[in-house]
């Protein structure tokens, strides 16, 4: 696993006293320790992404639109980084304005904290909107924000942000919340056609789960209603609909509850440290607001895998397990997802379920030594100690300088040396 046996790796020292400067106010230091956070761990999307929003805070723009991308190739859609490239990308290009900019942040936690309808945010929108009208992402915002009280007005302003071009991310969300703006209308098959062309579309694209769980409600299984494939338009019996009240609330709760554990969760693999009462509080809040988004929408993988990325972060690797199975399940797609699934395994000495999880995650991304030196691993808490020794020596052959791999091969071969007794579960590598 990618953690130093002595006890927290490096880079993940530097993020988490980025995250605390960056708290406090202070940007400069908190950049510092974020660009040594990616020096150290460059394979790592969470130090490029806290890199490149400190760096475009602080008007850095090239710099953070150079972090934002190495982010989005590492785990294409990680939170909002296609957004935040795009702002980059339009702050340099001229197109948009810093006072623009900081107003467009100002909505941005508007939303975090549940008031995006507010009139505040309906206010500031359409600001940005009269400052810059050829930026998308104030049409999407003032949308969003009028999405209950004018609904015509909002889907006007929907489609205006398409058709100007926005990010993926933001196109995603845009359609679907037209999608439900044609069907509050009555013209479901208009709300149907919307939604399949965001699957079909963006197939890949971690932000299409919403629409996938609205496709879900509004078709049965066999035409495609399950997300399994892209859907295809048309009538049929019809689940349980989601109102247009259940996916604001879902919305709210899932953006809430990310916003609680922003800097609070295991970055990467790590030992459970200690939790202080402050940073329980506030897993205990978001554990609230991602099972009430699983209460809405029960087939979101993304909420199942924040549920694990929580209980992980309080050393419950049991509950920990049961969620990141979950999620692989509904989405076997999802690498950090099987990596986190074969990462607690470990921790529980479930050494056969962390073989399948690993090896799932490998089969999508087979040339990553941390990957492969997991598997060592699993292979080692399984007690296949000769698997463990040619999966080691593969992990330090893919990466010959990874400090990690190194540790990982010379752990199995005292091992199989016999200078030492063959682990049980991860909690024996520390």
């Amino acid at each position: 696993m990618s953690q130093s046996f002595e006890g927290q790796p490096e880079w993940k020292a530097h993020f988490d006293r980025g995250m605390s400067a960056g708290a406090s106010g202070d940007l400069e230091e908190a950049s510092g320790h974020f660009a040594e956070a990616a020096e150290l761990a460059p394979d790592e999307p969470y130090p490029h992404y806290e890199f490149g929003y400190t760096l475009s805070l602080l008007g850095r723009y090239n710099d953070a639109l150079a972090a934002f991308r190495r982010t989005d190739e590492l785990s294409p859609g990680f939170f909002l980084v296609q957004t935040e490239i795009y702002l980059c990308e339009q702050v340099l290009a001229g197109k948009l304005d810093e006072s623009s900019l900081q107003i467009i942040r100002r909505i941005q936690g508007m939303m975090d904290s549940g008031a995006v309808g507010s009139a505040a945010s309906v206010c500031l929108s359409r600001q940005v909107v009269d400052a810059v009208p050829d930026c998308a992402l104030g049409h999407y915002l003032l949308g969003k924000s009028l999405f209950e009280t004018d609904k015509a007005r909002a889907e006007l302003e929907l489609r205006s942000c398409v058709e100007l071009s926005p990010d993926d991310t933001t196109a995603i969300d845009a359609k679907t919340h037209i999608g439900l703006l044609r069907e509050a209308a009555g013209d479901l098959d208009g709300a149907l056609e919307t939604w399949t062309d965001v699957l079909a579309r963006y197939w890949s694209n971690p932000h299409t789960e919403l629409t996938r769980a609205i496709m879900g409600q509004r078709m049965p299984a066999e035409e495609g209603g399950d997300g399994s494939a892209p859907p295809a338009s048309g009538g049929g019996d019809m689940e349980r609909q989601l109102t247009d009240e259940e996916i604001l609330e879902h919305n709210r709760l899932y953006e809430k509850g990310w916003s609680l554990v922003e800097g609070e969760l295991l970055v990467g693999a790590g030992p459970p440290r200690k939790v202080g009462r402050r940073s329980r509080k506030k897993l205990q809040e978001a554990t609230a607001c991602f099972e009430g988004a699983l209460d809405i929408a029960p087939d979101n993988w993304q909420s199942m895998w924040a549920l694990g990325k929580i209980h992980q972060r309080l050393g419950e690797e049991s509950k920990a397990l049961d969620y990141f199975t979950k999620a692989h399940e509904l989405d076997p797609s999802q690498v950090d997802v099987a990596r986190e699934a074969g990462i607690a395994a470990t921790e529980l000495g479930d050494g056969p379920a962390a073989v399948r999880f690993t090896r799932a995650a490998i089969a999508a991304k087979p040339d990553d030594a941390g990957l492969v030196s997991n598997l060592a691993l699993a292979h080692l808490i399984a007690g296949s100690v000769q698997e463990a020794q040619i999966t080691a020596v593969k992990a330090v052959s893919k990466a010959p300088d990874d400090p990690v791999a190194k540790a990982v091969r010379d752990l199995v071969e005292e091992v199989a040396q016999g200078k030492r007794p063959c682990p049980k579960s991860g909690r024996e590598l520390r």
